[in-house]
């Protein structure tokens, strides 16, 4: 994960620096180059600045710096897609003389205003979350289950209220929630008590703790304002509901802090009917290994962007949906939240309702 960070960082840099270049060479004066070169600097390190953000920063000002920030990536991931198919498109059309010469200023605003465009629809869909049934073979059991909320800056107190009136129109038996309830820091969730709707769900409510709470550098104290939702948070521990054993493991990032059970020391002697939780879908097969009736996880977001799902694809056994494991029926959900830009352009934002 590290080499692919370090990967998607330079080509991001490279990204920024050859379109500034070329939108420059379409200006005249120099004051004007200099000015567009400095703008789309600030933009391009606007995300990394704003997390050097003082804690004495207003929410509503931090909240706009990471809208801002976070939707200028998709700006240009996208922009120079266009930018690259416009030019190669010129480079095979040359040949026959139909199109010459290099793309004026005129060119660079069109593609401004497609990437705007698509970036709208996918704020819409991000916004839109759908229901997605599925059938597991609980005997009679109905569970809704959702994972990676991502309150914070951009998941807000309409969206969690928005959730929580779906959940109970389900008339489920359970809510499962598969970690990241926090978009990494804390402090909008507190101050705004942004959770403040999950309390009104009607069914138990268990959670496991996600790699964002552990980003955000203060597991504990997330676990605290979890509790005072209502919601009993599973940390390589078990608990029975009903006929269930519902058995929740800590994030794989709690391994810098500690080492991590293994499920055989969670799962209580003689549990049967046993659903796994965990974030990230990476240790299925012990899941499989240990008789699990059903395995749910997220943390993929199946992508949220295109091409991002090329990656979750390769890293993760299964990076979104449903697949038998054995006897182990599994279940990667995309999400309800988002990370960075309130935007999705490879999946959608969904719930799942599992009976």
């Amino acid at each position: 994960m590290g080499f692919l960070f370090i990967f998607v960082l330079i080509g991001y840099i490279t990204m920024c620096v050859v379109v500034a270049r070329l939108i420059c060479k379409t200006l005249q004066s120099k004051k004007a180059k200099v000015v567009t070169a400095t703008a789309i600097g600030l933009l391009s390190i606007s995300f990394f600045l704003s997390r050097l953000l003082p804690d004495t920063t207003p929410i509503w000002l931090a909240s706009a710096i990471y809208a801002v920030s976070t939707t200028w990536l998709l700006v240009m991931l996208y922009g120079s897609i266009m930018i690259f198919l416009i030019w190669l498109g010129k480079r095979l059309l040359k040949v026959s003389q139909k199109i010459t010469g290099p793309m004026t200023l005129n060119t660079y605003l069109g593609i401004l205003a497609a990437t705007i465009i698509l970036i709208i629809g996918g704020h819409i869909n991000a916004v839109s979350p759908k229901v997605i049934p599925y059938h597991v073979g609980l005997n009679g059991v109905k569970i809704v289950a959702v994972s990676d909320l991502h309150m914070g800056y951009a998941v807000d107190a309409d969206d969690i209220e928005k959730l929580a009136n779906i959940i109970n129109e389900q008339n489920a038996d359970l809510c499962i929630i598969a970690g990241d309830l926090f978009d990494g820091d804390i402090k909008p969730v507190v101050e705004q008590d942004l959770g403040a709707a999950l309390k009104t769900i009607k069914c138990p409510v268990v959670a496991v703790m996600g790699n964002h709470e552990y980003i955000g550098g203060a597991p504990d104290v997330d676990a605290d304002y979890i509790r005072s939702l209502g919601i009993n948070m599973l940390r390589d521990s078990a608990m029975t509901v009903g006929k269930m054993t519902v058995v929740g493991r800590d994030d794989l990032h709690s391994r810098y802090l500690k080492e991590p059970k293994s499920l055989d020391e969670i799962i209580p002697e003689g549990a049967k009917n046993i659903i796994v939780v965990d974030h990230q879908p990476a240790r299925i097969e012990e899941s499989q290994n240990a008789g699990a009736l059903l395995h749910i996880s997220g943390h993929t977001h199946a992508g949220q962007v295109w091409p991002f799902r090329f990656f979750t694809e390769k890293i993760f056994p299964l990076d979104y949906g449903k697949k038998k494991y054995g006897s182990t029926t599994a279940i990667v959900t995309s999400g309800y939240g988002t990370w960075g830009p309130r935007v999705r352009l490879a999946s959608q934002s969904e719930v799942l309702v599992i009976d």
